[in-house]
């Protein structure tokens, strides 16, 4: 199901992030035999997707579950390489759950094919535990800095670019903030060392805390399908004895045990070198390259205290200059809703690659789809010039106008 929203999600945007029209053409990353990199129109984009979403119906139907899981993390990996730019933390999470599908008997809870139901023992069960104490142990041992201040929850609520509807509510009770501070950084912290209590009932009230917790955090961030990604790893391991079920035990095959253990130990070396624990760039860049590395660095070491918007002006032979992303007329305000501005979580993503980018070398991909698209919109009367404008500021209190960076521009291929 989880796979299914997120290519929901993404499909929205195929034609900006996946085609050679759009912000990020297949030119500018190297040469790739995954399926996404063997056409760039928006047809095969579209075809692949399609591919992917009937896989994951069969996924949940539990049809050919392992084929289907296969499918579907092969072209979810084949995906993530295509775009790297939209990529965010939920991503490296649910290519290892998928990848974890490929091993797990997800078919023996669920299926149509009439094959009774059946728990995994040994290391391939380790896995998702491993997975969730790195997530958060990791995590948490990288905070620093405003979360051993108590003002780490302000902070991350006061960047307007994920601010949710009850952000505005709690940055009025600091208080609270403070004292969320100091609830996340314990969770985090303590989650591995609950993990490895073998007692079903305290596992089943960890996953109710966790899916809770982030059902919360969703309230006050948005941080797109992070928290459904985050309940698909937590519900991996709900215990049979809470649904009064004692399952047949199915022990993995040899080829299962050693890719099982080969997993763990990259879980283990990615995430003692993302804390500095140990030096092995080679092997990091190795696992990076693969995108098996995880680096769980989520509003670590802390928060920004500082928030920049790109602003496209769009001029025209007879209407006013106007503001693309947002169709309205050219400002440098702020934009009302900072969070929806750019149309959701992968395009704030984008935003963020031409903002660290220090070639520019991203611009002008975005200003011809940008032509392109407001040509679509606006056949009588297209854009000419487009000027990419950055707008930084301090995310307060107070909020204040810190630069104002025009950063070039182009004129608008004829049509």
């Amino acid at each position: 199901m989880t796979s299914l929203v997120d290519l929901g999600s993404r499909a929205v945007d195929l034609q900006a992030h996946y085609t050679d029209a759009g912000i990020l053409p297949r030119a500018m990353l190297a040469p790739s035999l995954w399926p996404h990199f063997w056409s760039g129109s928006g047809l095969w984009q579209g075809a692949l997707f399609a591919v992917a979403a009937l896989a994951s119906i069969a996924l949940i139907l539990g049809w050919k579950s392992r084929w289907m899981a296969g499918i579907v993390a092969l072209l979810l990996w084949s995906l993530h390489a295509r775009n790297p730019q939209v990529l965010f933390a939920a991503d490296p999470l649910l290519r290892w759950l998928m990848l974890l599908a490929t091993l797990l008997p997800l078919g023996g809870a669920w299926n149509v094919d009439g094959r009774p139901p059946r728990s995994l023992q040994g290391l391939p069960a380790a896995i998702p535990l491993a997975l969730l104490m790195a997530l958060y142990g990791v995590g948490g041992l990288l905070k620093s800095g405003a979360w051993h201040s108590g003002e780490a929850v302000a902070m991350a609520l006061r960047i307007q670019h994920y601010a949710g509807p009850m952000a505005p509510w709690l940055l009025d009770h600091p208080q609270l903030c403070e004292g969320l501070t100091w609830f996340t950084l314990a969770a985090e912290l303590a989650t591995p060392l609950l993990l490895l209590i073998p007692r079903w009932r305290l596992r089943v009230g960890l996953v109710a805390f966790w899916i809770l917790t982030h059902g919360a955090f969703s309230l006050g961030l948005r941080v797109g399908i992070f928290p459904l990604v985050a309940w698909s790893a937590w519900l991996l391991l709900l215990p049979a004895q809470l649904f009064g079920k004692e399952l047949l035990g199915q022990r993995p095959g040899p080829l299962n045990l050693g890719i099982s253990a080969a997993l763990l130990l990259v879980l283990a070396l990615t995430n003692l070198h993302s804390l500095g624990w140990t030096h092995t760039p080679r092997i990091e860049a190795a696992l990076h390259t693969v995108r098996l590395s995880q680096h769980w660095n989520m509003y670590a070491p802390q928060p920004m205290n500082r928030e920049g918007w790109l602003l496209l002006q769009g001029q025209f032979a007879e209407r006013p200059d106007t503001e693309l992303f947002s169709g309205r007329h050219w400002s440098l305000d702020k934009p009302q809703d900072l969070s929806q501005h750019y149309g959701g979580m992968r395009w704030r993503k984008a935003i963020r690659a031409q903002m660290v980018d220090p070639t520019n070398r991203y611009r002008e991909p975005m200003v011809i789809w940008a032509c392109q698209h407001w040509s679509q919109v606006l056949p009588k009367d297209p854009p000419t010039h487009i000027n990419m404008v950055w707008v930084f500021e301090a995310s307060g209190p107070p909020e204040r106008v810190t630069q104002v960076l025009p950063v070039g521009g182009m004129d608008c291929p004829p049509n």
